[in-house]
């Protein structure tokens, strides 16, 4: 009799649980991954930990252009989470944790107006010019006035007086457009898109059931959408065909869901194991195919599938998430560095001096150190062109991962090539690359005559030998007595200041080799 009512007790149990978890509104973790795209532009927001002695997590939002020769740039790198990515025109609109909305572009970033009272922003939708907007606000709120985005966010109202609203940013506020039908819990996850000048609008009601409210001329119609596994990303994609709904689970790259007349059967992405160990995910279309975003244990990768859930090439690793701080130096490197500072130094002081030596029946003085190291630069000009041109050199995580490219390679090699050209035609015609030219400069051989054909293509053949192990070779101009590079050294030439010596009463001029 006691194991039937403990048996009877646990079916009750049982039970209960299943109608407590199924009449709750589900609750999902905020996102640590974010996609979003228009026609022309693809961006993505991950969620980054705090810096060392803050609390505040960070967002570093990226884009990338359907044409471009960066493969991603830097957005903006946010304090705070971002929970949603819409856009509007070219810039990125990004919704924060705390319920306050900016808009970032490369280099700069607005905070925008919240709107009025207790409302609050619950996700961002764009179609162009207009960004849209789903709110949790009591309706009459919206009436009112728009409050600076500086003001502090007044107390939620209690969600028995708050609903879900549609509303547009025009003029510097948040117009409603719409109620949400009463079966939209204001608490409760919600996805929106645009599509065809119409908003649709999802909302997470179960943990296997999701609710979609499309407007139409005649109002809303509501649709119930139910799958085979508990929901733990959902999004409503931008820019498609028809209207589509992703939906993903605890593991794989997730369903599709395509509306033509009535919502379609489920579409299984497939991905086979590739997403098995996600730690997050994230999917938005762009340039024609649906791609999924995710985190690999400490890199981000992406999938491409048709709307037909088929795959489309193979995975693309998007770089480190997040950096990896770099390593502090420690006592023994940083008295190393300040010993050859200090030699650097003493050497520099000594290379200024005009050092007169006679070649031959000829005087010349030894071109100085300051000297040579502006006409070095001004010849490497093709070099730094190409890097600033193709690096975001404020942003080091994009731009390592630029470095990573083969095409950034192939514009190095462009790059060297154009050096060694024009610095050895220069010196074949009368001992001055553009640099040297500048800076009055010019190279001759050791006997004082003009080089010879041989020894300015040996001497610029090893300019790549000089810069490539960086500064050690270097370093040889300083503690040669005739300020040689290893160019120099090989091919049996000297850099001299150009222009006749002028005359001095004292010691005659040293004797060079």
């Amino acid at each position: 009799m006691n194991r039937r009512l403990v048996s009877i007790l646990l079916i009750g149990l049982h039970i209960t649980a299943g109608l407590a978890r199924a009449g709750e509104v589900p609750t999902l973790p905020p996102p640590e991954l974010l996609s979003h795209a228009s026609e022309d532009q693809y961006w993505i927001s991950q969620t980054l930990p705090p810096p060392r002695g803050a609390t505040l997590g960070r967002s570093a939002v990226r884009a990338r252009q359907r044409a471009s020769n960066r493969p991603w740039e830097r957005v903006a790198l946010l304090s705070g989470r971002a929970v949603d990515l819409a856009h509007r025109g070219s810039n990125a609109a990004v919704l924060l944790d705390d319920g306050t909305w900016l808009l970032a572009w490369p280099g700069g970033s607005s905070t925008g107006r919240a709107p009025p009272g207790s409302a609050r922003l619950r996700a961002l939708a764009g179609d162009g010019a207009t960004l849209w907007a789903v709110v949790a606000a009591i309706p009459t709120e919206l009436e009112e006035s728009t409050r600076p985005a500086t003001q502090p966010l007044e107390p939620a109202a209690p969600n028995d007086r708050r609903r879900l609203l549609l509303c547009t940013f025009e003029d510097g506020r948040w117009l409603p457009r719409g109620e949400l039908p009463e079966t939209a819990a204001p608490n409760a996850a919600v996805s929106c898109t645009i599509h065809a000048g119409k908003p649709i609008v999802a909302v997470l009601t179960a943990w296997r059931k999701v609710i979609v409210f499309r407007r139409t001329d005649d109002g809303w119609e509501t649709d119930s959408i139910e799958t085979g596994f508990d929901i733990r990303a959902f999004k409503l994609l931008e820019e498609t065909p028809a209207p589509t709904l992703w939906l993903a689970g605890e593991r794989g790259a997730g369903e599709l869901r395509l509306f033509r007349g009535m919502w379609g059967a489920p579409i299984p992405l497939q991905a086979g194991e590739e997403l098995a160990s996600a730690v997050a995910r994230a999917a938005c279309y762009f340039s024609g195919n649906v791609r999924v975003t995710w985190i690999d244990g400490t890199r981000l990768r992406e999938r491409a599938f048709s709307t037909a859930g088929a795959p489309v090439g193979d995975a693309i690793d998007l770089g480190a998430f997040p950096p990896a701080p770099a390593a502090p130096l420690g006592s023994g490197t940083l008295l190393l560095l300040g010993v050859l500072g200090a030699l650097l130094a003493l050497n520099i002081l000594r290379a200024e001096e005009e050092t007169e030596l006679a070649f031959g029946q000829s005087t010349v003085r030894l071109a100085t150190l300051p000297r040579r190291l502006i006409a070095g630069s001004i010849d490497l000009l093709p070099m730094f062109m190409i890097i600033v041109w193709k690096l975001p050199l404020s942003d080091t995580t994009a731009a390592a991962e630029v470095v990573r490219n083969p095409s950034f390679l192939v514009w190095l090699v462009i790059g060297a090539a154009l050096y060694l050209l024009h610095t050895t035609i220069g010196e074949m015609w009368g001992g001055k690359s553009v640099g040297k030219y500048a800076c009055q400069l010019r190279v001759i051989g050791l006997d004082g005559n003009p080089p010879r054909l041989t020894a300015v293509l040996l001497r610029n053949a090893f300019r790549v030998i000089d810069i490539l192990p960086g500064l050690p070779l270097l370093l040889l101009i300083l503690f040669s007595p005739l300020r040689q590079r290893l160019g120099d050294v090989v091919a049996g030439t000297v850099v001299v200041m150009d222009g006749p010596v002028p005359e001095r009463d004292g010691e005659p001029p040293e004797q060079g080799e």
